[in-house]
């Protein structure tokens, strides 16, 4: 799963505030699991940025809405005439999702209001742990299905180890 952190109010307002039309758009898959970029959380972001606009003193529309996933086309068509017409969309997805949404709406903005942290796991509800670096050269054949790239204190792919981190390689 892509585990991702909502960026700081103060970021994101950095990158919205000379639209006057937004919608935020949520992923009700990867990072809703994680409970940064699901509907809730697109909703949650919206009243956040229309109080912020009300205290700047600016009219602007801000909307919220939520699919499935933002990675498939199937899922974002029945949106995309809405989604067109607005300034902006700012998309809670991870990055793949930011990207592929902004290739299906050309030339409308779309901006990420997620940082996309890391490839995970969930051993547990509530907790994220690091498996992929989503390096594109995956050798987990050869190093017993421990990713080095992300699991290993040094990223060491080979050679000397010299060392641990909390008595861990």
């Amino acid at each position: 799963m892509i585990v991702g952190q909502q960026k700081p109010i103060e970021e994101i307002w950095g990158m919205v505030g000379g639209f006057r039309k937004v919608i935020v758009l949520g992923c009700n898959t990867c990072v809703a699991v994680c409970h940064a970029g699901g509907d809730k959380e697109a909703r949650i972001l919206a009243s956040l940025l229309r109080i912020k606009a009300i205290e700047e003193g600016i009219e602007m529309t801000i909307d919220s809405l939520a699919c499935e996933r933002q990675c498939e086309t199937e899922f974002l068509d029945p949106n995309l005439e809405k989604l067109k017409t607005y300034d902006l969309v700012l998309s809670t997805a991870c990055g793949v999702g930011v990207n592929f949404l902004s290739t299906l709406l050309e030339d409308k903005p779309v901006y990420p209001g997620l940082n996309t942290v890391f490839y995970g796991a969930v051993p547990q509800p509530g907790m994220f742990v690091e498996m992929c670096g989503g390096c594109g050269n995956c050798i987990l054949h050869l190093t017993g299905g421990i990713c080095p790239i992300v699991r290993c204190s040094k990223s060491l792919l080979n050679g000397p180890c010299g060392g641990t981190n909390n008595g861990k390689v």
